[in-house]
């Protein structure tokens, strides 16, 4: 039998052979529901308490710990960092100063000062964070508010989500839950900033409802709180009847239409 060491280091000596498999894995996955987030335990516990990659840490969080009933001890995942290459800017929308760093360890650091001690971030700031990956993409793109407990404190911490990442095309998504009484969200993802509006039409072609949504960011909207909530009403207020409605997006030039169905 291997010991935990010797299964480290056999691991790591096919590591780009178990990035292809989970990366695989994930795409089916995704394939399945891209509503749902998913969380691969690759590794049994005993290695999850013994690892020394260098690109690896322990996720010392409840949302990735796990209880051993036998032992009555939490465990907890392993997260890889493939960050070798990835770089980080933080523009400020006020003064337009950017500021730039590079990942490491998972983690980064930006910062600014100003030899006068003049102030160079100010309370209200808007800071636009952005991650590109080594081949020039960028995978992750936020906006953080500076507030007065951040200008108290010297310091800024920002972790950016999967949430914020940025897609390669810009394409509508099925509704969910389809069919649906009387509620509905409409998902959608963003590959660049443009204006956005949805409409929903009758099986006869006519307008029962539009969603002028304004410039939006590119971004994934397919969380509740992010994607268009239909509430199976008209302009006028009025509950539509059960049947086969269709809803369009036009998002810049691109447009796309998809069928959904009221089921009483």
């Amino acid at each position: 039998m291997l010991s935990k060491s010797r299964f480290c280091r056999r691991i790591n000596a096919i590591s780009e052979l178990v990035y292809d498999i989970f990366h695989q894995l994930g795409n089916l996955l995704k394939e399945i529901s891209i509503y749902t987030e998913y969380i691969i335990d690759s590794f049994p516990v005993s290695i999850c308490h013994n690892i020394r990659i260098a690109r690896c840490r322990i996720a010392r969080s409840e949302d990735f710990r796990g209880y051993i009933t036998p032992k009555r001890e939490y465990f907890f995942g392993v997260i890889d960092l493939p960050n070798k290459g990835y770089t980080v800017e933080a523009r400020n929308c006020r003064t337009n100063e950017v500021m730039k760093g590079s990942i490491s360890n998972g983690y980064f650091s930006l910062a600014c000062a100003d030899l006068n001690r003049n102030s160079v971030i100010q309370s209200g700031d808007i800071l636009e964070i952005t991650v590109n990956a080594p081949n020039g993409n960028i995978v992750s793109n936020t906006t953080y508010t500076v507030n007065n407990d951040n200008i108290n404190k010297a310091y800024i911490y920002v972790p950016l989500k999967l949430g914020n990442l940025k897609p390669s095309n810009t394409c509508l998504l099925q509704n969910y839950p389809n069919p649906f009484n009387p509620e509905t969200w409409i998902p959608f993802q963003l590959a660049e900033k443009c204006n956005v509006k949805l409409q929903i039409y009758d099986i006869h072609g006519k307008i029962i409802r539009t969603f002028d949504l304004g410039n939006q960011p590119a971004g994934i909207y397919t969380t509740k709180d992010k994607a268009v909530y239909w509430d199976g009403r008209n302009e006028d207020g009025e509950i539509v009847s059960s049947g086969i409605y269709f809803y369009e997006i036009q998002a810049g030039n691109f447009s796309s239409i998809k069928k959904m169905i009221i089921q009483k």
